[in-house]
């Protein structure tokens, strides 16, 4: 069984830039260990194997590593997430726009979506998103956010291509917490 970094390299999920830095990172701990007389490298404790698979996922990308990645400080407000969410999903959630915000709690977020208007009473940002998977599940063209959890005092999302969903749910490594309605949205 591959880890969840070899997979998702293999899948093309993670950036170039993210590798290239991981390549860098290998050649530098080898020619220190050279230097050191020291045979052994270091192992990466991203494929350590007491990494817990799940937060492997949660760390690459708070690190910016995942295709699709994004990293939401948890004071953030679903009407401020809204243009980086939309732009990260693509397709025509480009298209959705906020009509009307009323603090709350709970925040009632109005947003106008192609021809018709809908409101949301949303006490945090887990059901914005999951609200927004909802809204733009017909659309092929769309990606779904995954709620990957929290790390690092932020909320983890990862906006996949919906045609990679299925191979993603099947992966012994990925935990959304948004599991069931990314299973009902890949049928």
């Amino acid at each position: 069984m591959t880890g969840p970094l070899d997979a998702l390299r293999g899948a093309g999920l993670l950036k170039s830039s993210y590798l290239e830095r991981l390549r860098e990172e290998a050649e530098e701990a080898r020619a220190h260990a050279e230097l050191a007389g020291d045979e052994r490298l270091a192992p990466d404790p991203l494929q350590s194997p007491v990494a817990l698979p799940h937060l492997v996922v949660l760390r690459l990308c708070d690190a910016g590593a995942l295709v699709g990645g994004l990293t939401v400080e948890l004071d953030v407000r679903p009407d401020e997430l809204m243009g980086p969410l939309c732009a990260a999903l693509g397709g025509s959630a480009t298209a959705v726009r906020a009509v009307d915000v009323v603090d709350g709690p709970p925040l009632r977020l109005s947003i106008h979506h192609r021809d018709h208007e809908e409101t949301w009473e949303l006490e945090d940002l887990y059901p914005f998103v999951m609200n927004l998977n909802d809204l733009l599940k017909q659309d092929r063209g769309a990606r779904v956010a995954a709620i990957l959890g929290e790390w690092e005092d932020a909320l983890q999302l990862w906006c996949v291509e919906k045609k990679r969903l299925r191979w993603l749910l099947q992966q012994p490594w990925f935990f959304p917490r948004n599991r069931l309605e990314l299973q009902d949205i890949a049928r």
